[in-house]
């Protein structure tokens, strides 16, 4: 399917227009909430005019008029937005060109990916960017003033840095930046990013990401690395080195100990799982597997008992004892040997009575009894199912499809499983990671853009894959925003899993 180009997901327009008559800045005690006087004289006198990003009617949602007003960042809806086409069985197709876009305009710490600071610099190019006009009338002073605040926190009247009130934050790899971007919920939009560039020559590509504690777990799969990052500081800790194409995590319910897999795009054939202690982040035992194939998805029961990888060219779910480290059997998903589901990735229910499975191949979703080792349902979903998030009630279960910009959601219903939504919007490209806010609200997916079915709105040096994370409402069952993260997103975490 052909992928519409969309606008990008952080939506800033700046207006410097010579025309208007600008009344006198008002600054008030606080400094409108920002860090000092100057930089808020800045934003008050040549940002937060009439027409412009004023409180009342901004261009494209942004105001810059106080410091509270900038942390919302941007959004701009088209005229259609709720005007979603509307077909049988409660599914829901969204036109490529409507939508809901936003973003951040600042990063603390980091001018040069805050796209703020690329318009004011005259860095970026697109449609309706007024970079060049903008750029005349902030000389060179004040842009260096505002680089100088950005670089040194964004912070507040108080001296407290931007986007440091958010606990929930989700994390998202960047594979080809070799970044990880921190998302704060309390606005959605992008608020940090970790640098995990090790090899300088090379990407390390980060792919996997989990949470447990105050700690970030992240796969290099190009550079064989595991890190251990502290989220309170965003710096590593700790890596193992050493590992061959690392690939997926899954972490022990007691979060003392991960297991890896490979990569799903691994040369030749594999059979080894890392095992990985990860309080003193050293190598255990691996884990060898009877049969050469290529064990990507991997998941904990939540007993803490047994650990199941998806085994992608064997049409195999291998099981393994966690607590003797020892391969235990494998669940056939092909039985006569056809071959035809390749699973990706594999999830176990809250109750640990069923496995789900996302097979690339035959595009199923598989439930298979965890008892009995048989397949007691199948669902078809759009093309080349990836990953999932499962409920914490385990009602519902989000599946996003690679090749498709589909969201697919799967209701439990007592014994039983059925597709009841399915939103299809044709601004998504290659979607590839998902995950379910802490309390349930938000589904967060990764687009990957790996096909470049995806074009920004905004053309910034080093975006040479920009890809997005797309924000979706599981009460309403509406996409409430989308945004830029860098290149080629993969794995994404927002609660512990």
């Amino acid at each position: 399917m052909a992928v519409l180009s969309v606008f990008s997901a952080i939506i800033i327009v700046s207006c410097g227009k010579d025309e208007i008559q600008t009344p006198a800045a008002v600054i008030d005690e606080t400094n409108n909430g920002f860090e000092t006087y100057e930089v808020a004289k800045i934003f008050a006198e040549k940002c937060a005019v009439p027409e412009c990003h004023a409180s009342e009617n901004p261009q494209n949602g942004l105001s810059l008029a106080s410091y509270s007003d900038m942390l919302k960042g941007s959004i701009n809806r088209d005229e259609d937005t709720t005007g979603h086409n509307h077909t049988g069985g409660g599914y829901k197709i969204i036109s490529g060109q409507s939508g809901v876009y936003g973003g951040e305009c600042i990063i603390p710490y980091n001018s040069d990916y805050s796209l703020l600071y690329n318009i004011i610099a005259g860095k970026v190019g697109g449609q309706s960017v007024h970079s060049g006009s903008l750029k005349n009338i902030l000389n060179e002073s004040e842009i260096a003033v505002l680089k100088s605040w950005m670089d040194n926190g964004a912070k507040d009247f108080k001296e407290n840095i931007a986007y440091s009130n958010s606990l929930n934050n989700v994390y998202v790899c960047s594979q080809r930046s070799d970044q990880i971007f921190e998302i704060n919920t309390v606005n959605n939009l992008c608020s940090g990013i970790i640098n995990v560039d090790f090899d300088l020559f090379n990407l390390d590509q980060p792919h996997n990401i989990q949470r447990r504690g105050n700690y970030l777990y992240v796969t290099l799969a190009a550079t064989g690395k595991f890190l251990k990052i502290d989220f309170n500081t965003n710096t590593v800790t700790a890596k193992v080195e050493g590992l061959l194409a690392p690939g997926m995590i899954a972490i022990s319910p007691d979060g003392k100990t991960a297991y890896v897999s490979k990569v799903s795009i691994a040369l030749d054939l594999h059979n080894v799982i890392y095992k990985i202690n990860l309080e003193t982040m050293e190598r255990l035992d691996d884990i060898i597997l009877p049969e050469l194939g290529l064990p990507y998805g991997i998941t904990f029961s939540h007993n803490g008992n047994f650990v199941y990888a998806a085994d992608i060219p064997n049409d195999k779910i291998a099981i393994i004892d966690a607590i003797t480290n020892q391969f235990v059997d494998y669940i056939l998903l092909s039985p006569d040997q056809s071959l035809v589901n390749e699973p990706l990735n594999v999830y176990v229910s809250p109750d640990d009575k069923y496995l789900y499975v996302c097979c690339r191949k035959s595009s199923k979703f598989l439930v298979i009894d965890v008892q009995s080792r048989q397949i007691i349902s199948e669902l078809e979903i759009k093309s080349h199912p990836w990953q999932a998030a499962v409920s914490n009630d385990g009602s519902k279960i989000y599946i996003v499809s690679h090749h498709e910009p589909a969201i697919t959601t799967i209701t439990k219903t007592g014994n039983s499983w059925s597709v009841t939504d399915e939103l299809i919007y044709n601004g998504f490209s290659n979607l590839l990671g998902a995950d379910l806010s802490t309390d349930g609200k938000y589904l967060y997916v990764t687009c990957s853009n790996v096909e470049r079915g995806f074009a920004a709105f905004y053309s910034i040096p080093g975006r040479d894959m920009p890809s997005m994370v797309g924000v979706f409402d599981t009460q309403t069952k509406e996409l409430v925003k989308i945004f830029d993260v860098g290149n080629e997103t993969t794995g994404i975490v927002a609660r512990e899993n």
